[in-house]
């Protein structure tokens, strides 16, 4: 169990998951807001069909990310189960909380300056809550756990840049 007192213990860890599937939709829905005014659904509709699709996006990135992590967390010779990286990794999401809709205005071309630098603030805080919580897990050292999430970045970033 993750119990570090900045990051959601295991048992409110799914639903950090659920809140930031719904942050990210409710970005979504503010940055498209033209587009769901003109298509004549109500804004609480379309804000269940944005938010049904991701909240679906945000457990399957989760999911796969976490399950690269875990693989990291092997590579460099931790033993930590499966599910207790996951859970660490969702423990440390609250900061995405606040990126998830700045980070949906930025990519719609709706943000600026300060909404880039929430974005980054909110991304290097929970890279520090998430390598507290993989080395709490995990048994590895804080620099191990940074090596483990630094490793997963290069792979999605590598995997993105097919794309």
């Amino acid at each position: 169990m993750v119990s570090l007192s900045v990051a959601l213990p295991q048992r409110f860890a799914g639903f950090g998951v659920l809140l930031l599937g719904l942050s990210w939709s409710f970005g979504i829905l503010l940055a498209r807001h033209d587009v769901v005014a003109a298509s004549g659904v109500p804004p609480a509709q379309a804000f269940g069909y944005i938010a049904a699709g991701g909240v679906g996006a945000v457990a399957a990135s989760w999911f796969g990310v976490g399950a690269v992590l875990f693989a990291m967390t092997r590579l460099l010779r931790a033993r930590a189960p499966f599910w207790s990286v996951l859970w660490a990794l969702a423990g440390a999401l609250p900061p995405l909380w606040i990126a998830a809709p700045a980070a949906a205005l930025v990519v719609a071309g709706g943000g600026g300056i300060a909404l880039t630098a929430v974005v980054a603030l909110a991304g290097a805080a929970f890279l520090v809550l998430a390598a507290r919580g993989v080395a709490e897990v995990a048994g590895l050292s804080q620099a191990r756990a940074a090596a483990c999430l630094l490793l997963t970045l290069v792979f999605c970033v590598s995997v993105l840049s097919l794309s």
